[in-house]
């Protein structure tokens, strides 16, 4: 595996900074994603309830009595911390990703994640025969068994491709007033990719408990006439930057983005 960037230009050097980047993001926004609806399941098991849009409109706050049980009062903590570790992972990578002499670290987190994802698997599954919530569990990775492979199959794709980068960088791109040159499979390998990662970003939320309340809030259900109306709002909620705003917000609000592993 190649492990460094030795012998590229100072342009070329920032070029495969910047397709790395995107490449890497194109899968860590949609796998941090699913990562954060796990956690939300295993915290509110009973879900959240409708209480949790009047705390966003900032119309109320959860009554003590209402207050959701989290996790470790229904389900045990062993699972969310593995989740919240994965996550941690998750965030580890993205930070990383804008410095190309960091790429030999990368390459060792891409597999730490790998790894981080088949343990959270196993896990979960465990929990099955092992949990007085076996039903939970099961419908749980019945739900999220296409992302697990989705996941696993991605940080390996990952791997590949900025392996490949480097290569292609390193053997044409020693010259600062030329591009370096990717053939035509790591380019269309790269598109396969991004594309493949957009599509399970968008099946993400449209099963999400996040696009629900925010069509509520927003009256597009209301608003729709017909299943083909409903759809296409949903396809523009996803993409609205005030939709990605929200999700924050709520992330925040359910307390999801505050679980660290020490």
């Amino acid at each position: 595996m190649v492990t460094s960037s030795d012998g590229l230009s100072p342009k070329n050097r920032i070029l495969l900074s910047k397709i790395a980047k995107e490449v890497t993001l194109s899968l860590t926004s949609p796998a941090s994603e699913f990562v954060d609806l796990v956690i939300e399941s295993l915290m509110y098991p009973r879900g959240n309830g409708n209480s949790v849009m009047n705390i966003l409109c900032g119309e109320g706050s959860f009554p003590d009595e209402q207050q959701p049980e989290i996790v470790s009062q229904d389900l045990g903590m062993a699972c969310l911390l593995d989740a919240v570790h994965t996550r941690q992972l998750l965030l580890r990578l993205v930070s990383n990703i804008d410095n190309i002499e960091m790429v030999k670290a990368q390459f060792s987190l891409l597999e730490d994640i790998h790894s981080a994802f088949v343990h959270l698997l196993r896990q979960l599954s465990k929990q099955i025969e092992m949990s007085s919530c076996p039903d939970f569990f099961r419908d749980l990775l019945k739900e999220n068994v296409a992302s697990f492979r989705h996941a696993f199959d991605g940080f390996q794709a990952l791997d590949n491709i900025l392996h490949q980068l480097v290569i292609d960088a390193e053997h044409t791109g020693s010259v600062d007033g030329q591009h370096f040159k990717m053939d035509c499979k790591t380019t269309e390998g790269i598109k396969t990719f991004t594309l493949d990662n957009a599509k399970w970003f968008e099946d993400l939320m449209l099963s999400s408990r996040a696009l629900r309340e925010y069509l509520i809030l927003q009256d597009y259900q209301n608003g729709a006439s017909s299943s083909e109306d409903l759809s296409k709002a949903m396809a523009a909620a996803i993409r609205s930057p005030d939709f990605g705003t929200y999700r924050q917000i709520r992330k925040s609000k359910l307390k999801i983005s505050h679980r660290k592993v020490f």
